[in-house]
């Protein structure tokens, strides 16, 4: 439960080895695992999960440069799943699915939705209940993001839409019960107007429910742009983490949100927002959350690096 007089600290964790230039990019939290990838200055690309220790996870096809966006885990059983996304050399992103236990010896998949056009580059952003959501472009409109879900079991994709959206994402989504889910992520409006959402999914009856949007403070004048970037199951709601941009900033900001449910459905208008900054930063996101835990990446003024950070409740 969430004891909002508390004050949160915030933690580095930066890959072993990082120096200045370098960055880590902690991306995924679920339970004790965290994912992320590692880019060094003047090097390869290394994905990783960390549960305590640093282990490495890179796709098996020769030169795929790997980027992990989020673990999840099976229960009573030492395997883990985790999704994202590889390419090789200079092409496009192709998304993938990895499970198995920690040492890599698991088995890799490719991950296509279908019936979307001539597909450019496709990322998974998140796993739950069998149920994967993510972001493609095409060929034909490379520059506005689809968003879309993939059942593992049937091997099926279905596209995630939102009347007058231009453009839209699926960031994250949570197992709520039996065949039901809510996903998050963001949307622009053929307004120019860009939100955060959250929405639940039927997956019996292939059908979206409660479309809500959000603005950061609940001010759709002064923030410009909100973007759920991660979320987490709550008593009577969720908690959530992502960024956001107002007329005040010059760059993006990371956030805690909680949005709750209404008694009878769908979620409530206002949500309730608490900055997340890690001290004496120059920018702080907001990547992922698992409870009241908090990931993301920081800069600061010091040197050149992207730096990790984990963030909880003291």
């Amino acid at each position: 439960m969430l004891k909002r007089h508390h004050q949160r600290k915030y933690v580095t964790l930066n890959y072993p080895g990082s120096k200045s230039g370098d960055k880590t990019l902690l991306t995924g939290i679920r339970g004790n695992l965290i994912s992320g990838f590692f880019d060094p200055q003047n090097g390869i690309t290394t994905s990783f999960i960390h549960n305590g220790y640093f282990h490495n996870l890179n796709h098996p096809q020769q030169n795929a440069v790997t980027n992990l966006y989020s673990p999840n885990q099976i229960k009573n059983c030492k395997t883990i799943q985790v999704v994202g996304n590889y390419n090789i050399g200079s092409g496009n992103a192709i998304g993938c699915l990895y499970e198995g236990l920690l040492d890599g010896s698991g088995d890799w998949q490719d991950i296509i939705p279908s019936g979307v056009g001539n597909i450019k580059d496709v990322i998974c952003h998140s796993i739950m209940g069998g149920l994967i959501v993510g972001n493609l472009n095409t060929i034909e409109d490379p520059t506005l993001s689809k968003a879309f879900i993939y059942d593992l079991k049937r091997h099926a994709s279905y596209s995630i839409t939102y009347p007058d959206a231009i453009s839209i994402t699926a960031y994250g989504i949570w197992y709520n019960c039996e065949d039901l889910y809510t996903i998050c992520g963001g949307l622009e409006l053929n307004n120019n107007k860009k939100f955060a959402y959250v929405v639940d999914w039927d997956n019996d009856t292939k059908t979206f429910r409660h479309w809500q949007l959000y603005n950061f403070n609940n001010d759709p004048v002064k923030a410009l742009e909100t973007h759920f970037n991660g979320i987490t199951g709550a008593k009577n709601g969720y908690h959530l983490t992502g960024d956001w941009f107002g007329i005040s900033q010059e760059s993006k900001a990371g956030f805690f949100a909680i949005v709750k449910r209404n008694k009878h459905g769908g979620f409530k208008k206002n949500a309730i927002w608490t900055p997340v900054s890690f001290p004496d930063s120059e920018l702080t996101s907001g990547n992922s959350v698992y409870q009241d835990i908090v990931i993301g990446v920081y800069t600061d003024f010091a040197d050149d690096n992207v730096n990790g950070y984990v963030s909880f409740l003291e």
